[in-house]
């Protein structure tokens, strides 16, 4: 069992627990993913439409969109997953290692990745190989799975969701000896991730973490495992707090607040030119506190490659977009969005029922959107609406302020590198209304 260090000064007690909550917020939080599942490893679940509660990433306001998620467990040997046929849908696997980030190879497959079979296995695999099939080698013993389908409509959501059922993960070799019967919906947990995190005491949150730190090492900056110590955080050994009813201790519990507030700083994002900013972007390896604000928003999303996450706030001129206003938002001919798929627009959080005038939560580059003579595509963003002849191009929203969320499936590498830029909102004057 590890020793707290009872002659440290206070104010130090507080900094190193605030830096090891930091530092282990992503790997705590992933685990109380994995703890929300109620089955085994390597089956499918259904998630239900806003999974917010279990991830943050897992947020879906496009009502097309369906998702699964599975936890394929590599311990004992490696594992393929088998991918449907989704007949012309748009379908992105992403795979997430226990520290949240994102295992960027399913990507590269692009379209091709429709009915196709990876063996994944782990780092101290040395058995025969896969010729037969493409192999990714991940550094961990388990991953996290989320596959997402869109819908062509809206009535065709329960044909995708079907269609994700099929999805199977099995042993190495020989075959698929699972249930053939559709698999459940994950119950959203009682109290979202992020609350469990901010409510754990320090016995609780530095015990898993120490536990967790054994079995997924850092991959760098082992340097602060040292001062970790000194609070009593050692890698695979009990944490032992202090008495509750000590000044050390609520030192500790201080620093997890501490901890906590700094990740939610760091989270908030900061307006940008335009009004719009990537909203699930990777942070580097070596900056501890980029990784906690990463996983606090985003824990779950896709990767970039797979659908990239544009987000609107504020209009041409820095206001933010509100109801009361009119909004256009054009794209010049051939200056649409760059994607090997389509592009969607649509309202960052799904509005209460009967807040929207026309029951349409999202536009998008396979609808059929009017075109101006010149080849310019115009949006329109209001509440009430449009004159007659727009109504095709309107997306309509909510009253009061909102979010717009514009998505890219299988973005170009103009998109990722940003080298394209989507156009800002621009507010109409009544006049032009």
């Amino acid at each position: 069992m590890a020793d707290f260090n009872h002659t440290l000064p206070l104010h130090e007690v507080r900094r190193i627990a605030a830096d090891a909550f930091v530092f282990g917020l992503p790997l705590v939080l992933v685990d109380l993913v994995r703890r929300a599942h109620p089955v085994a490893a390597n089956q499918v679940l259904h998630l239900p439409d806003d999974a917010a509660d279990v991830a943050p990433g897992l947020r879906e306001g496009d009502p097309r969109m369906v998702q699964s998620t599975a936890w394929i467990d590599l311990a004992g040997g490696p594992m393929v997953i088998s991918l449907p046929s989704v007949g012309g849908r748009v379908l992105s696997v992403t795979l997430i290692d226990p520290w949240g980030e994102t295992v960027p190879y399913l990507d590269e497959w692009g379209a091709s990745i429709d009915g196709r079979k990876l063996a994944i296995v782990g780092p101290e695999w040395r058995g025969e190989s896969f010729s037969d099939l493409p192999v990714l080698r991940v550094d961990v013993d388990v991953v996290w799975m989320v596959s997402r389908l869109v819908a062509r409509t809206v009535a065709d959501r329960e044909a995708a969701r079907n269609l994700l059922a099929l999805q199977r993960i099995r042993p190495g070799h020989g075959e698929y000896e699972g249930p053939a019967f559709a698999p459940p919906m994950l119950e959203a947990p009682p109290r979202a991730s992020i609350e469990a995190i901010a409510g754990l005491p320090p016995e609780i949150f530095f015990h898993r973490m120490a536990m967790l730190l054994a079995r997924y090492p850092p991959k760098q900056m082992l340097g602060d495992l040292a001062a970790f110590a000194q609070i009593g955080l050692v890698p695979g050994e009990a944490y032992a707090a202090p008495s509750p009813d000590s000044k050390a201790y609520q030192a500790a519990v201080a620093g997890l607040a501490d901890g906590l507030a700094r990740v939610r700083h760091a989270a908030t994002p900061t307006r940008q030119a335009g009004g719009w900013r990537l909203l699930y972007a990777r942070a580097p390896h070596h900056d501890h506190l980029a990784r906690a604000a990463a996983a606090l928003s985003g824990l779950g999303a896709a990767a970039p490659e797979s659908i990239m996450h544009l987000i609107c706030e504020t209009d041409s001129e820095g206001r933010p977009l509100n109801g009361a206003e009119h909004y256009q938002c054009r794209f010049l001919a051939g200056e649409a969005p760059p994607v090997d798929a389509f592009w969607s627009l649509s309202l960052h959080r799904r509005p209460s029922q009967g807040d929207l005038l026309l029951h349409r939560h999202v536009l998008g580059g396979d609808d059929r959107l009017q075109r101006e003579p010149n080849g310019d595509l115009k949006l329109l963003i209001q509440h009430t609406p449009p004159s007659s002849g727009q109504a095709a191009n309107w997306l309509p929203a909510p009253q009061g302020e909102f979010s717009l969320l514009l998505r890219l499936h299988r973005p170009r590498e103009a998109a990722l590198n940003g080298a394209w830029a989507p156009p800002s909102f621009r507010r109409m004057e009544a006049s032009h209304r």
